[in-house]
């Protein structure tokens, strides 16, 4: 973790009220920096968003959860 530090490599995002720590891009250009809009996902988060572009209605996500697939 040292050198992801020294190379201004690690992210910090607040998620639900305490800090997120992550790795940024390693790539360093002079001209253009990289930007960090949103923290990372939290578990599960876009599941539902996920299965509905897949196709999957409300009913069979509800179904999937409830068996404890997803």
């Amino acid at each position: 973790m040292p050198q992801a530090q020294a190379r201004d490599m690690v992210i910090d995002f607040s998620a639900q009220g305490s800090p997120v720590k992550a790795l940024g891009n390693p790539i360093k250009l002079s001209e253009s920096s990289v930007t960090y809009r949103s923290p990372p996902p939290s578990l599960s988060e876009h599941t539902d968003s996920t299965l509905a572009a897949l196709g999957y209605d409300s009913a069979m996500i509800a179904k999937l959860k409830a068996d404890g697939i997803v």
